[in-house]
């Protein structure tokens, strides 16, 4: 046969039997004692796997991530599969955000909280300003927990400056403004000084007094200068403030700014708070505050706030079980509240109780009871937080049992009078955790044990404001 009629022959044959092969069914057929089977295409590893006997062919669907998740393990999603793929574990301070404590409150307590937030949604529309009063003893120096609290609500619910201040502050400087005074300027409150006449105390149950008869000069200064790396919101404000007690004295106040007087007030002869308030065109980094008075005059609080939104004021009380106010002038104090639009108050103090050696906790139970009642009875419509005593290392298993104390009496008087009760403590990750706090790296804590470093104060602020806002979200989805 000649080769192009054996191509030919070739060629027929293999297309008879091609055509044959896909004429045969699925699965074959018995010729003698052969089985002839259908060829399938090649598959690749992943169809080959997926269509194995026992495998099953299903797409399996994507899943939503929970809010948390356990510590060793991770979903991982792919496209067709989801395995389990195993992550770093959580750092100390994640695992604390994870489990931060809620407010703890009753039914009263909620109505009030419900009316707070109504309040901040509305600030805006109505172009309305208000305020939280932030207490403390010296764990809340320098505006460390206090400025992540402001920093926050600001940025939510609109608002800034740095809020209220005087003009002699146990420390001078935090991380939102320093404070410098020239003249005779002394410090008074519950401890009268001497040879100085009775002045009133307001919102800081006490008062910056400036007393010329002690210095040549008849003019008080007082210079506030925002820091450069205090937040953005710290350093805006359009309105400031100013609380004084002449006590029958006449002088002059004036504001300075930018090298020039933008404001000046003549402050008449009367025994009665004098409130001075300006509105400024622009937010100076520096403000000068001077006062001309030929005798003893009381400022009792000068304020750098927004017209519109949130202010968050830090008041430290160094080495106080608690602020004192039913020792204050109740009509000066109400009429400070008053134009400050103040709902809400903190209290976090606890420290300089857990400090002591008595076992016995009862005196420190009927002063913090009669306070808050006192709240109660004259301020009925201010949404009041306690926060609990933080944790502090000292004579081991004594200092453990008096911190536990001062934390039940803390929590069972702010829930007996319906106010909120927070759990630092618990926030912080319960027993001996001032230690773990400052082992870490940046530290958390103090050498000391018991206050809180700038970083450790920071984050405890934050967790208060992730409890706070976690009422607020149930609050909105509620409406």
């Amino acid at each position: 046969m000649k080769p192009l009629k054996s191509a030919l022959f070739l060629a027929a044959v293999l297309i008879v039997v091609q055509g044959t092969l896909l004429l045969l069914p699925r699965e074959g057929i018995s010729l003698f004692s052969m089985h002839i089977k259908k060829p399938m295409p090649e598959m690749n590893r992943k169809e080959r796997f997926l269509k194995e006997p026992g495998s099953v062919d299903m797409k399996v669907a994507r899943v939503a991530l929970p809010d948390t998740v356990h510590q060793d393990t991770l979903p991982f999603i792919h496209d067709s599969v989801v395995v389990k793929k195993p992550v770093a574990p959580l750092s100390f301070t994640d695992s604390l955000r994870i489990r931060v404590p809620r407010l703890e409150m009753n039914d009263t307590a909620r109505l009030v909280l419900s009316r707070l937030f109504r309040m901040l949604d509305s600030l805006h529309s109505r172009k309305e300003g208000m305020h939280i009063l932030y207490y403390g003893d010296s764990q809340i120096e320098g505006d460390r927990i206090t400025s992540v609290v402001r920093d926050s609500l600001q940025k939510r619910f609109g608002g800034g400056g740095p809020g209220l201040f005087l003009p002699v502050m146990t420390v001078p400087y935090t991380s939102t403004l320093r404070i410098e005074t020239s003249g005779s300027w002394i410090p008074v409150s519950e401890k009268r000084a001497a040879n100085l006449m009775e002045f009133p105390y307001g919102i800081f149950g006490g008062a910056s007094v400036f007393d010329p008869r002690r210095d040549i000069s008849v003019t008080g200064r007082c210079r506030v200068t925002l820091q450069p790396f205090a937040p953005a919101g710290a350093k805006k404000y359009n309105r400031i403030g100013l609380w004084l007690f002449p006590a029958g004295n006449e002088g002059k106040i004036s504001v300075h700014a930018g090298g020039k007087k933008i404001e000046e007030d003549t402050i008449r002869r009367a025994k009665k708070l004098v409130y001075c308030q300006y509105a400024v065109d622009q937010s100076f980094r520096k403000i000068d505050f001077l006062f001309g008075f030929h005798q003893p005059v009381a400022v009792e609080g000068i304020v750098m706030h927004d017209s519109v939104g949130v202010s968050v004021d830090n008041i430290p009380l160094r080495g106080r079980q608690l602020m004192s106010f039913s020792g204050c002038d109740l009509p000066l104090l109400q009429e400070m509240c008053r134009e400050l639009n103040v709902r809400m108050i903190v209290l976090q103090f606890g420290l300089n109780v857990a400090a002591g050696e008595k076992k016995d906790v009862s005196h420190y139970r009927k002063t913090f009871n009669r306070q808050l009642k006192y709240l109660k009875q004259n301020f009925p419509e201010v949404f009041v937080v306690v926060v609990g005593v933080t944790d502090m290392a000292g004579n081991g298993k004594d200092t453990d049992e008096r911190i536990q104390m001062i934390r039940d009496v803390q929590r069972t008087g702010a829930l007996a009078e319906g106010y909120a009760f927070w759990d630092a403590y618990k926030a912080m990750g319960g027993e001996n955790a001032i230690v773990r706090w400052a082992g870490h790296q940046p530290s958390l804590a103090r050498p000391d044990y018991a206050h809180l470093s700038y970083q450790g104060a920071q984050l405890l602020g934050s967790f208060f404001v992730v409890s706070l806002m976690k009422d607020y979200k149930e609050f909105r989805d509620d409406r």
